[in-house]
């Protein structure tokens, strides 16, 4: 079996995709972490933590793709933001990472 994307932020396409996936996040008081592409109405949010850390917190691609994103982070300090990686094959096997943390730090311009 073919695995279709369900991701509504994605064309629903068969095929090999990677997904990374915001587990959890340890930001300074009054701290918030966002992704997203594209600018004005044409943007795509994948991940906020404005609503907390969940199930929607994640950046779909393809295997070999090219991307950019945009990061914001609202307040200075030390972000620790933890992600796993999934990769999924057209014939529907499925690999995940172990959790890794990145560590950002945020400084005021």
């Amino acid at each position: 079996a073919q695995y279709v994307e369900s991701d509504e932020r994605v064309d629903p396409i068969a095929g090999e995709w990677v997904t990374l996936s915001l587990v959890s996040a340890v930001m300074p008081t009054g701290g918030q972490f966002s992704v997203w592409q594209g600018t004005g109405s044409s943007r795509t949010l994948w991940m906020a933590t404005s609503d907390g850390v969940g199930a929607s917190d994640k950046f779909i691609s393809t295997p070999g793709g090219h991307e950019h994103a945009s990061f914001a982070f609202t307040a200075a300090g030390t972000y620790e933001l933890t992600f796993t990686a999934t990769a999924r094959a057209i014939g529907g096997g499925t690999v995940t990472s172990a959790p890794y943390t990145y560590t950002f730090e945020a400084v005021p311009e």
